[in-house]
């Protein structure tokens, strides 16, 4: 994944409702520039350490963005910071 990743993510995610009614989210990271998905999973909360858990799981995959689009959400913002400090 990492020999094909353009450096460009976005991150955006959608809340979606379990069989129980509880609210979880899908997270997607795409790669803009390719027009990919990177990485997808489902998130019980929407702020910033379930965020950071799924940065983890992008960096593992050895996916070291240059530049990262999101909506703004003060979650990524943090998480970003916490798992990409020299980037931002």
């Amino acid at each position: 994944m990492a020999a094909r990743f353009s450096g460009v993510v976005g991150l955006d995610e959608v809340h979606l409702h379990n069989r129980n009614g509880k609210k979880q989210y899908l997270i997607v990271a795409v790669d803009s520039i390719n027009n990919r998905t990177i990485l997808f999973d489902l998130i019980a909360s929407r702020d910033s350490d379930a965020i950071k858990d799924f940065l983890e799981q992008l960096k593992k995959m050895g996916v070291n963005p240059r530049v990262v689009v999101t909506d703004m959400w003060k979650a990524y913002h943090s998480a970003l910071l916490d798992v990409f400090p020299k980037k931002l």
